[in-house]
């Protein structure tokens, strides 16, 4: 799937309502969204992202992702604690380029990636991983209405059983008209056998479910700074965070992320129990609160016949991200030699988790 072209003279048009073009960059890295840093006459810089529109080349939850993000943006617009981006305008015409673009303030510091491959810092990074695992303690303060993909009514449902029904089937109906190899049968047969334990999900908490290295800016410190790219980010379970964190891994959550994570919901559930509020974030819910600390992770291979409540979810979480990175090589016409080795991971990782689910 092509990403957007677009001409200075549509990116200059798509700023106008907010001034004239003075500059701008094209930033590269990501493989869906066409994405510039531009600077205004008036000094301001901002980012300008856009989408394709056209949904033939699309997974079903990547249907107006564009939407998504600003919807999550704006409604923690109001809680700096989770250093997203400002939306400063958008524009969902399509009158000048196909596709719906969004504009939001540029974040300080560096891509925790970019750092890491110039061996400035570790992929892995204690100080910053608890600090990842903080971040999530933080962001799933704040729920929503329903369960599942916000932009997209289809792929919501009143239950987190419900709605993760529907985004299973979804990315599994993906696969097959893509003709992807997927066991698409046994996926589904694992599913029906666990799905009693997704019932113990509470609240439609937020997950961002994309926060990988990429999406993590450092300051000078090497302090987390600034959090980018909501696009994918749904309502459910807190678990799923952890999986999208580590995309072609399986088990167990890093150490030092799951101690960041405990640590902080312990302070959250604190707070909140003698003042009802956070700084930064605002009021928060106590059950909500309490319901943090009570998340347990595999701090070890999950094996069949031994798993907890948790470790099952977080497998079901692992077998759908695995089917997603394996169904969109077909629409994103990924080439390369490395698609064989990522190809094999997942596949190995998908086998692991059923194996477990047995």
């Amino acid at each position: 799937m092509p990403a957007l072209e677009i001409s200075p003279e549509q990116l200059e048009r798509l700023v106008a309502p907010l001034g004239k073009l003075a500059s701008f960059e094209h930033l590269t890295g990501g493989m869906f969204a066409t994405t510039f840093k531009v600077t205004l006459e008036d000094g301001r810089t901002l980012v300008v992202k856009t989408a394709p529109a056209d949904t033939s080349s699309l997974l079903s939850y990547e249907h107006n992702i564009v939407a998504t993000e600003r919807l999550i943006y704006e409604m923690c617009s109001d809680k700096p604690a989770l250093l997203m981006p400002q939306v400063v305008y958008s524009d969902f015409t399509r009158e000048i380029v196909a596709g719906d673009a969004l504009m939001v303030t540029v974040l300080e510091g560096t891509p925790w990636n970019v750092l890491a491959e110039k061996s400035q810092v570790r992929w892995d990074e204690p100080g910053i991983e608890r600090e990842r695992g903080a971040y999530f303690a933080r962001l799933h303060t704040v729920t929503g209405e329903r369960y599942g993909y916000p932009g997209l009514p289809d792929l919501q449902a009143s239950t987190w059983r419900g709605a993760f029904e529907l985004m299973l089937r979804a990315i599994l109906d993906d696969s097959k008209g893509w003709n992807i190899d997927l066991p698409c049968d046994e996926i589904w047969a694992a599913y029906e056998r666990n799905a009693h334990h997704l019932e113990t999900v509470r609240f439609p908490h937020l997950v961002h479910m994309d926060v990988w290295q990429a999406n993590v800016f450092l300051d000078g410190e090497e302090h987390i700074s600034g959090i980018i790219d909501t696009e994918r980010a749904i309502f459910g379970d807190p678990i799923f965070d952890f999986i999208g964190a580590d995309q072609m891994g399986f088990a167990p959550v890093n150490a030092h992320q799951l101690q960041g994570y405990e640590t902080e919901a312990q302070a959250i559930l604190s707070s909140v129990e003698r003042h009802g509020t956070l700084s930064g974030l605002g009021p928060v819910d106590i059950d909500v609160a309490r319901t943090l600390t009570e998340l347990s992770l595999p701090r070890r291979l999950p094996a069949a016949g031994t798993l907890s409540n948790q470790e099952i979810r977080f497998l079901l979480y692992r077998l759908y991200f695995c089917a997603i990175m394996i169904v969109e090589v077909g629409p994103r016409a990924y080439t390369g030699d490395w698609l064989i080795e990522h190809l094999d991971k997942l596949h190995t990782n998908l086998r692991l988790a059923l194996a477990a689910l047995q």
